[in-house]
Order: C-alpha cells, then structure tokens, then sequence
C-alpha cells in the first residue's frame, strides 16, 4: 500500500541521515564565496555546479572542488568575459556617483567576493529619486544574484542573523533611520562577530 510505502521511504531517509551524520567525514559547506588553499571559489550558481577560481596569477571557469549551498531564491552570475573584454567602466554610466566616490564602489565590490571579512558596508545616501535602490540592486546583481534583490530592514536581530544565513549580500532598502541594535547587528556580519541565543529557542 502506499502507507507502506512511504513508511520505508521515511526509514529509508532516516537511516540514510544517521549515516551521513554518525559513519562519514564533516565536510564544510559554503554560500557563494570559498577559500581553498592560497585561491578563492566563486560559485556562479549555474546547473553544471562550476566556480570561478580565483588565483594570484588569474581565474579559469571549473567544476568546484567544494561543497556549496543554494537557496531557492539564489540566481546564477555569469560567466566572466576574458580580460581582454571585460572592463567596469560602462558601470560609472549607470550608478550614481561622482568620480571620487568610483574606487570606494569598486573597492566595496571587490571586497564582496573575499571568503573573509571584515566586509565593507556600502550605504548610498542621496534625494529621494536619486537611484539609490537602483544603485542597490545593481551592486546585488554584480555579487549575488538573488529573486529577491531588496529587504525591508528587519524587526528584530534575529531576522537579520536569518536572511545573512541565506545571503552572500545582505541588502537593506529605504532605511530612513538606524536604530542602535540594528547598527551593532550590521557591525557584527560585517566584522565576523557571532550571535549566541538558547537552545531550541
């Protein structure tokens, strides 16, 4: 029957969980960004599971040597263009920024495919109608691409702690002000910090 059925099914995959929890090696998992050895993997999210690798001399396109997660919401990067094609001069055209502003932004983008921090925090301030969630979701498309490109800021810390969990790039939109707790949270993922809260809480 198919009650049956389903209940070997679900021995099945409990046995099969125990197994990989108890009798086989912890292997760490990673969200879009990864250290191995001296180079850095960059996932581009695509259906062939490759990387960017990322070397002192250059970069090649390659199956990943480690293991990555995916949300439902995370959308592929694309392929690099060689050096020869690519270039970030056409991005000035369409931020907003002044021409002092362009090595923060590039700084800050570059900064966003690190495996380590301490991360810049990018904040755009300006006029209303000043493309500044435009601005946002560009900076988001250029490092991890996401269905859902812009957050209201959170209620809670735990919130926050939550949609970091599930995003290489945290993106808050129209903060009209920063409330102490949310500042404190923000300086913690940018710098490493930890988050402790009862167990089963």
């Amino acid at each position: 029957s198919s009650i049956a059925l389903m209940n070997a099914l679900a021995d099945a995959i409990a046995t099969l969980v125990g197994r990989a929890c108890f009798d086989s090696p912890e292997e760490p998992v990673h969200l879009r960004v990864a250290a191995h050895g001296e180079n850095i993997l960059i996932d581009l999210c695509d259906p062939q599971w490759r990387v960017v690798v990322v070397t002192a001399n250059g970069w090649k396109v390659d199956k990943s040597p480690v293991a990555f997660i995916r949300t439902g919401a995370m959308r592929s990067l694309p392929s690099p263009a060689p050096a020869s094609q690519g270039s970030i001069t056409p991005l000035w055209d369409l931020l907003n920024v002044t021409p002092a502003q362009r090595p923060l932004v590039a700084g800050a983008l570059l900064n966003g495919f690190h495996p380590h921090g301490p991360y810049f925090v990018s904040n755009f301030v300006g006029e209303q109608g000043s493309a500044k969630s435009c601005a946002t979701r560009m900076v988001r498309l250029l490092i991890d691409p996401n269905e859902n490109r812009l957050r209201s800021p959170p209620r809670e810390e735990r919130d926050l702690l939550v949609h970091a969990a599930n995003n290489w790039c945290v993106v808050l939109d129209n903060l009209s002000g920063l409330p102490p707790w949310l500042s404190d949270g923000i300086c913690r993922l940018s710098t490493g910090g930890g988050h402790s809260a009862r167990q089963l809480y």
